[in-house]
């Protein structure tokens, strides 16, 4: 990991992590918005109430201050691009869900192997620069789902996110939001775009992603989204993401594939 201290030479930093079953909080050093996308595996990524897939083709743009919360089930190499919040020429959201370029790949790890651009060498400043018009142009991805603000509705999002791929009905979800099912609907309607049921059935179709990502077969994406059918789970997919699980499955192999050419 290279130092997170500010000056003119070293605008882009690094970070990076392997982990796998657990929860955990990545530094978040004042002054630099981040970048979060992954070498190898996948994960689910939480900041500023939007939770989003984490992979070598997807990944999050994350403010400066917004704190992030990676939940992995399988084995993720993590990478984050640390970048100077003054050399950034436009305002970035909170958090944003963004597809992660074959050449933004590639700078990223160019940069683990520096240790850190210098600014002051011409052949660096170059990289850098390409690196900040790559992500001034980052394209959202839908790989993501809003949590709701509200107290009552953020307290049943985190237990459905906690619990899984388990499915919770609605009269449960009221009961561990304290409120009433017709409030809670509304409350997830409103604050999230989405009804109770389909709010769990995008959140367990984002598990399905990251497990497609990380290797996992599509018989058992399916089942663990609670499909009963490969059929079934394949429309479902195509209709939230806008693309099969097979695309999804084949654009991560040939990222992992391009970059082990490339090393």
């Amino acid at each position: 990991m290279s130092r997170f201290r500010h000056d003119d030479g070293h605008p882009v930093r690094w970070f990076g992590l392997g982990f796998r079953g657990s929860t955990l909080q990545p530094p978040g050093p004042p002054g630099w918005h981040r970048l979060i996308a992954a070498r190898s595996g996948a994960c689910l990524a939480r900041a500023a109430g939007l939770l989003a897939t984490i992979s070598t083709d997807h990944g999050m743009l994350v403010a400066d201050g917004v704190p992030v919360q990676l939940h992995a089930s399988e084995r993720i190499d993590v990478r984050m691009l640390y970048l100077d919040v003054s050399r950034m020429r436009i305002d970035i959201a909170p958090s944003r869900a963004v597809a992660v370029t074959p050449l933004l790949r590639e700078l990223i790890e160019r940069n683990v192997e520096r240790g850190a651009l210098d600014a002051r060498e011409a052949s660096d400043r170059h990289l850098i620069e390409v690196i900040f018009d790559e992500v001034h142009a980052l394209a959202g991805v839908p790989f993501a789902l809003a949590f709701p603000s509200d107290p009552r509705a953020l307290r049943a999002a985190e237990h459905c996110l906690a619990a899984g791929d388990a499915t919770i009905d609605r009269q449960r979800f009221a009961e561990i939001a304290g409120t009433s099912a017709r409030t809670l609907e509304r409350l997830f309607v409103t604050q999230t775009g989405c009804s109770i049921g389909r709010w769990q059935r995008r959140m367990r179709l984002l598990g399905a992603a990251c497990s497609l990502a990380a290797g996992g077969s599509l018989n058992d994406s399916a089942f663990n989204a609670g499909y009963a059918s490969p059929s079934a789970f394949i429309t479902a997919f195509r209709r939230t993401f806008g693309m099969t699980p097979g695309r999804l499955r084949a654009e991560t192999d040939r990222a992992m594939s391009a970059g082990k050419t490339s090393r």
